[in-house]
């Protein structure tokens, strides 16, 4: 018996129908909680300190909005079980970038403060994808 793998138009209308949660806090938990994950997880780096959040609010935006896409949402297990549906590069590719806008636009929402970041971390997948090299079919 063979299994079937789902087409590429339905993976495409499951991302677009997912659930996307965001939870939410106050500011000044996010950014002790993000900064806490980023030192974390950059433990060679130079500390993000929510005392001085302040002092570069870009990077705090930059890392409240990475720390709720992939702690504190579903974002990256969506992302791994579609991965898992199909080997079509393409079709992961389309479906990762689905799920991807909508998790960032149901962040801005959430935190209206951060839709600027929200954005150009939109802007700029759609930018390094387009940049993106074309693949080469290999040699037969």
């Amino acid at each position: 018996m063979t299994s079937t793998r789902p087409t590429r138009a339905h993976l495409v209308r499951t991302a677009k129908r997912l659930r996307i949660q965001v939870p939410t806090m106050s500011t000044t938990q996010l950014i002790r909680r993000a900064c806490d994950h980023y030192n974390a997880r950059n433990p060679h780096k130079r500390p993000a300190d929510p005392e001085s959040a302040a002092a570069d609010e870009a990077f705090v935006a930059r890392i409240c909005v990475n720390y709720l896409r992939h702690a504190l949402s579903d974002y990256d297990a969506n992302r791994d079980a579609i991965r898992r549906l199909t080997r079509d590069p393409a079709a992961q590719e389309e479906v990762g970038a689905i799920i991807k806008a909508r998790t960032l636009v149901a962040i801005a929402e959430t935190y209206p403060q951060l839709m600027a970041e929200a954005r150009r971390q939109a802007v700029y997948t759609d930018r390094t994808a387009d940049a993106a090299p074309p693949r080469r079919r290999p040699r037969p």
